[in-house]
């Protein structure tokens, strides 16, 4: 029975993110250090474009700008073929890009690129319209030499123009690099933090999260705090560690939009530490909150019951839409509910 509840608590405690002032596209891989899931790239004729499992961006681990994986752009464009690769955010989710004014990101690469070298971009909506490509040098003058140095793209999203089958920007889905110089030459770019972004966006730390509350139950661990109140908050970044002055890592690899978290560990006498930070557009994080600690251990039928019963309200209260009011079984749709039998 308790195994059961617990795995009900699992489903009703999930991280549910809402909707962000900017959009995070990709500052980390989920899934592991080969590929980045939501992507999709093609590559046709002579032309080549670095994919793992035939269609997905690959993630490079050894160059990230920031945490642990940036995506790795590595191209030839031939005089006869074509290639594209498109990531997407988490979810494959559709956003409105008309209340936005750029995509930007980091780039570097082991070699210089010139700008006369770089590929085109584009978006693309839900229904797989495209948008017209546009030069990638109209906005950045190229990679430097400099391995070790980032330099910030950016693309003002009014460059896009819908083309002729009317791309939707009000429901984009994904971001395409493609084939622009034909030069016949291999290149290698290393891209990080792709966040589409509204003019004067929050540019300073945020302050750190307030009131932390850690609580022990049944083989987990829940954690609460306060939202921060400032503009321009893009999430909360969760920290853990099996002791007070060990080294803690981070559990999620993008900010979480919910001031909750719920660990599961399905076993009793446990303890771990813990501390949360804010994130803006940008993903500067504040300051850490206060450090906490909570343990799993054994609850009587009554507790957890109870457990049970506070975690079915969050969601039916926290993760209720914030229009309807009515209970979602997903958040990256930009519908206003769904119904279904």
């Amino acid at each position: 029975m308790k195994f059961l509840l617990s795995v009900i608590i699992l489903v009703f405690t999930a991280n549910f993110g809402f909707a962000q002032q900017a959009i995070v596209i990709f500052s980390e891989s989920p899934n592991g250090d080969e590929f980045y899931e939501p992507s999709w790239g093609f590559a046709s004729g002579n032309s080549f474009v670095e994919r793992v499992n035939s269609v997905k961006f690959p993630v490079d681990t050894d160059h990230p700008f920031d945490g642990s994986h940036s995506l790795r752009l590595r191209w030839k464009s031939a005089p006869i073929g074509d290639w594209g690769i498109a990531v997407a955010a988490i979810g494959w989710p559709g956003n409105d890009f008309t209340q936005f004014d750029s995509i930007t990101y980091q780039i570097n690469g082991p070699a210089a690129i010139s700008q006369s070298d770089l590929p085109d971009i584009g978006i693309e909506d839900v229904n797989n319209v495209r948008s017209e490509r546009v030069w990638l040098g109209d906005w950045f003058s190229g990679v430097d030499a400099d391995s070790t140095t980032w330099q910030r793209v950016a693309v003002p999203v009014s460059a896009f123009s819908a083309g002729t089958q009317n791309c939707d920007f009000t429901k984009i889905k994904t971001i395409f690099h493609y084939q622009k110089s034909a030069d016949n030459v291999l290149h290698t770019a290393w891209l990080d933090d792709i966040i589409v972004r509204k003019a004067n966006g929050t540019v300073t730390a945020p302050d750190p999260p307030q009131n932390l509350v850690v609580t022990g139950h049944d083989s987990r661990i829940d954690l609460r705090w306060d939202r921060n109140p400032a503009a321009g908050i893009a999430g909360y970044y969760v920290y853990r560690s099996e002791t007070e002055n060990g080294t803690f890592s981070r559990v999620n690899n993008f900010p979480q939009a919910l001031n909750f978290a719920s660990h599961f560990y399905g076993e009793n006498g446990l303890t771990r530490y813990y501390y949360v930070t804010a994130a803006n557009q940008a993903l500067e994080e504040s300051e850490p909150s206060d450090t906490l600690s909570a343990s799993t251990f054994a609850m009587t039928d009554e507790q957890l019951l109870t457990s049970v019963q506070e975690a079915l309200f969050r969601y039916f209260w926290d993760f209720g839409h914030p229009v309807s009011g009515l209970a979602r079984e997903r958040n990256t749709s930009l519908e206003t509910c769904t119904s279904g039998g």
